[in-house]
């Protein structure tokens, strides 16, 4: 995933600092899983699953400790994802696909370090947790038949980032 932040933080007494950020990334994040479908309509089959992660998004507040060239900082707040689903047997016999959005939260934490009064380099870890939402699959072959499905999603991101900081205040 490639993607992008825009963010404004505020120091506040010398060490302590508040800040707001929007992040958007984009690419593909994918797994797939095949498993065995003892009764179908044409006996056992072999199946796959593939989830697809196309956006993932968030707002967020951070709060952190800085001294010297470093911050430590925690953050929390709303994630959004874009998602896509396929579901095919080995046979042919039916192909669903779904799309959807979903909002949820994030959580987490990082370091970062100033390298020059300008530009900063991050290493993060968030959590991204979209709970269970039941959606509904579209059978595209001629069949054109429907098939509900439980959908549960979590999100695990380990991010290394570079910052420019237009600055008008204090040290961070």
């Amino acid at each position: 995933m490639l993607g992008g932040q825009f963010g404004c933080d505020y120091q506040f007494a010398p060490t302590w600092v508040v800040g707001i950020e929007g992040a958007a990334t984009g690419g593909n994040i994918s797994k797939t899983t095949n498993f065995f479908v003892p009764v179908t309509s044409a006996g056992p089959d072999t199946a796959s699953f593939r989830s697809t992660t196309d956006f993932l998004g968030s707002t967020t507040g951070r709060i952190g400790y800085a001294w010297d060239r470093w911050l430590v900082y925690g953050k929390g707040g709303v994630a959004l994802v874009g998602d896509r689903y396929h579901a095919d047997d080995v046979d042919g016999i039916y192909l669903f696909d779904a799309t959807e959005n979903r909002i949820g939260w994030t959580a987490g934490a990082g370091v970062e370090w100033a390298f020059t009064p300008e530009w900063s380099v991050k290493l993060e870890y968030d959590y991204y947790g979209f709970g269970t939402k039941s959606l509904l699959f579209t059978d595209t072959t001629l069949s054109g038949g429907l098939a509900p499905a439980n959908i549960n999603q979590n999100i695990q991101v380990v991010l290394l980032g570079v910052n420019f900081h237009a600055r008008s205040g204090p040290d961070w």
